[in-house]
């Protein structure tokens, strides 16, 4: 193949060019686009000049539903979009076969109940994408969300991370199951107040029925409005204590 450029056979260019590449293949659209950007974006300013990692070639992931995986929707761009996160604070950066419900990811444990009675026999299988009726996610179970075992006298307090009756809409609010209608609030932006802490989406564990996971160093949860505890209280929950953040 012969080539010229700024000619044809002819006539000739009248303008400018810069940038020119050339390929002996097709490239795809997201190549392409990132072309677009690369040669486009770099007459745009820097949106945060003070930091090396922020500039118009940025790419971010989106993860809508904040469990860390992303469906490998890629934004290019110097300022934050909504809903988007960097590779480094994602688990992965594509994946996520359903990006609204932070319960389904890569690492969703799905149990089997043939009959469809919330009670699974015992046999798993982790997959993203719904297997089929026969598999169900942690939360869909009756045997994995508890509920009909519950002590409900006096019960002030229930969020279960394994329930999407405790997913608000918001990333860092969970919700009351109880009778009481309570918000949780989860931070884990450091501080040593509530009034130094800004809200902060907690690490979330699908694997059995979902857990928040806490490192141990300003991770906790605030309770929207006060108690009434009496003169005895009883605080009921699963701990597992072999979390190392990271």
């Amino acid at each position: 193949m012969f080539a010229a450029i700024g000619k044809d056979y002819a006539s000739y260019l009248s303008g400018e060019l810069d940038d020119v590449r050339l390929y002996n293949r097709a490239l795809t659209g997201s190549e392409a686009k990132d072309l677009y950007i690369s040669t486009n974006q770099r007459q745009t300013g820097d949106c945060l000049d003070s930091s090396g990692t922020y500039s118009p070639l940025t790419r971010r992931y989106k993860d809508t539903d904040n469990d860390g995986y992303s469906d490998g929707t890629v934004a290019t761009q110097c300022a934050q979009p909504a809903g988007y996160k960097l590779a480094s604070a994602l688990k992965a950066t594509s994946g996520d076969c359903d990006d609204t419900n932070f319960h389904i990811n890569p690492l969703t444990v799905r149990y089997r109940d043939a009959d469809a009675d919330g009670f699974f026999d015992g046999t798993t299988q982790v997959q993203c994408t719904d297997p089929g009726a026969t598999r169900y996610a942690g939360y869909e179970l009756i045997q994995l969300r508890n509920t009909n075992y519950v002590v409900t006298g006096n019960l002030q307090l229930f969020i279960d991370a394994g329930d999407p009756r405790s997913y608000s809409g918001s990333a860092t609010i969970r919700s009351d199951i109880s009778s009481n209608n309570r918000q949780v609030t989860m931070y884990d932006k450091g501080g040593t107040t509530y009034s130094l802490q800004t809200p902060g989406v907690p690490t979330y564990t699908g694997d059995g029925y979902g857990s928040f996971k806490f490192d141990g160093v300003n991770d906790f949860g605030k309770l929207s409005t006060q108690i009434n505890a009496g003169s005895q209280i009883t605080v009921s929950t699963r701990v597992k204590t072999s979390y190392t953040a990271g």
